[in-house]
């Protein structure tokens, strides 16, 4: 796991800051608030594309900081001049 706030590879307080983590993704599996996990922490995401319940067509890797975890900007702003945020297709 890389650190943005100091925290050294290898130490209780990393150990702490996964623990923290693996609870949170279990706690906010349905309500979208991981992701703001997955900003904060450059956690990298693997999303499978279903092609039937039990068969997987492929897998989507998102990398942290990619431009496909950027929040696209409101229509409302956009439409004011505010240039919109990239995103991948």
């Amino acid at each position: 796991m890389e650190s943005r706030f100091g925290i050294k590879p290898g130490t209780s307080q990393e150990y702490i800051v996964r623990a923290i983590l693996a609870v949170r993704r279990f706690e906010n599996v349905h309500t979208g608030m991981r992701w703001l996990d997955v900003k904060r922490h450059g956690i990298t995401v693997l999303h499978p594309v279903m092609l039937s319940q039990t068969q997987v067509e492929k897998i989507i890797e998102i990398k942290p900081y990619s431009d496909l975890t950027a929040i696209q900007l409101p229509a409302e702003v956009i439409s004011a001049g505010l240039e919109a945020n990239p995103r991948m297709n």
